[in-house]
């Protein structure tokens, strides 16, 4: 691990109550390091979930083993890439049923996958019939809705309504955003309170709010 993404680790650890912590895997490079992630979290005290992609995570070597080295650590959960069933939704409920099944996973929660439909016709969230744009910027899906309650899942992490920030290291680049901010915006540039992932947590702790924190464990290498 490298030393940028443990001292984000340490850093948090610090402030457990005003954190959450989520880790999608989206390659076979996360793969590999979600054994060393949960046990680093593990060590420093700090509660995470891994969300594992079904239909690809399923055919990478060692992917069972991992998975439930993982689950002894921390909690596991499902990430639903809604793209390729857009723009009409029609297919998802077959999609996360079985892929809950063959990730054997149930009562868990999910994150959504950005994908070139998911920009389109509507981020993953958008399909589930709670979201409220308002609360989190969307982009007008119109297919089919949801209930979380349909696949025995507890919640989605991908909406932010209930934390104050986002921070997230997605396509190996930082992006900090609120809720309600219509494009993630890159910290460098235009947030005046930092230039640097760091500040960002510090500015967090220090202000009492509360952030979502996505680490992609193939980019703390």
């Amino acid at each position: 691990m490298n030393l940028l993404y443990h001292e984000l680790l340490v850093q948090l650890s610090t402030m457990p109550d005003q954190v959450t912590l989520r880790h999608d895997v989206d390659s076979m490079q996360d793969l590999a390091q979600c054994p060393i992630m949960a046990i680093v979290e593990k060590e420093l005290g700090l509660k995470s979930t891994f969300f594992f992609l079904p239909f690809v995570s399923e055919t990478w070597p060692d992917f069972r083993y991992i998975r439930n080295f993982v689950a002894q650590e921390q909690s596991v959960g499902i990430h639903i890439d809604a793209g390729p069933y857009m723009p009409s939704g029609e297919g998802l409920l077959g999609y996360i049923k079985v892929g809950m099944r063959q990730l054997g996973l149930v009562g868990c929660r999910c994150s959504g996958h950005g994908s070139l439909n998911n920009h389109k016709y509507g981020y993953s969230y958008e399909i589930w019939d709670h979201y409220d744009p308002y609360v989190n910027k969307g982009l007008g899906y119109k297919g089919k809705k949801y209930s979380l309650s349909t696949f025995s899942l507890v919640g989605d992490l991908s909406m932010l309504s209930d934390y104050s920030f986002y921070l997230g290291d997605s396509m190996g680049e930082w992006h900090y955003h609120t809720p309600q901010m219509e494009v993630p915006v890159p910290y460098e540039g235009n947030l005046p309170i930092t230039k640097h992932p760091t500040e960002v947590i510090k500015q967090c702790q220090q202000r009492h709010r509360h952030i979502q924190v996505l680490i992609h464990p193939g980019y703390s290498l």
